[in-house]
């Protein structure tokens, strides 16, 4: 009986053994298929997110608060929402960025032409002009306050605004305050011969065409003073 009990002990000790080995073997074979994959996924790099889909205005600012909406073949509209205010843009001018001025508090872009196809008479007469946009509730360092020149009326209809105008060279500028925001819009030769009156076709679209953005509250900013 007691040779019984031994053998039996010995067989449940041989298959304890052989699972215990068993168990050993296969936790040996899914650690040495486990750690690359771990490895792998360790030391990969992020997955990059897809790029975004450029939009197809034709202009971008800084921190992207303006949009372009496409008039007609001549002309688009810049809608400055920082800024409050929207004015049409020669439609064959373009920029790819724009800059912050006075800390931050504003922004600024320039547009030349772009390359596009010029279809119309106006189109070609665009081609041969620089514009810039700027803006800002705050002056440090850039003064874009009205300081003088020629007064004259922006906007159209009722929504004219006090504005002044001035031509330097080969360079004319237009400044304002709307709504708490200080404006400075000028267009530039690239001729160098005198803005004005070659381009007054453009320069007075331009001009009329400056409104508020509706339905945005007013601001009490006094920026020049």
């Amino acid at each position: 009986m007691s040779n019984m009990t031994g053998r039996r002990r010995a067989l449940l000790g041989l298959v304890a053994l052989v699972a215990l080995g068993a168990i050993v073997l296969l936790t040996a074979c899914l650690y040495g298929a486990v750690t690359p994959l771990l490895a792998s996924i360790l030391t990969a790099s992020p997955t990059s997110p897809p790029a975004a889909t450029a939009a197809p205005s034709a202009l971008a600012t800084a921190a992207g608060t303006a949009t372009v909406t496409p008039g007609n073949s001549n002309w688009d509209t810049f809608s400055v929402y920082d800024g409050g205010f929207r004015v049409d843009v020669p439609g064959v001018l373009s920029s790819s960025h724009g800059y912050f001025i006075n800390d931050f508090s504003g922004q600024g872009v320039d547009l030349a032409y772009n390359g596009a196809t010029l279809s119309t008479p106006l189109q070609r007469l665009e081609a041969g002009v620089k514009v810039s946009v700027l803006y800002s509730t705050k002056i440090t360092n850039i003064n874009i306050c009205p300081q003088g020149g020629t007064p004259v009326q922006a906007g159209s209809g009722s929504g004219q605004i006090a504005a002044w105008e001035r031509e330097q060279g080969d360079t004319v500028f237009l400044n304002l305050v709307l709504n708490g925001v200080a404006i400075e819009i000028h267009m530039t030769s690239r001729s160098g011969q005198p803005a004005l009156p070659q381009y007054a076709e453009i320069w007075t679209h331009m001009r009329s065409s400056i409104a508020p953005l509706p339905g945005l509250p007013s601001r009490s900013t006094h920026p020049c003073g």
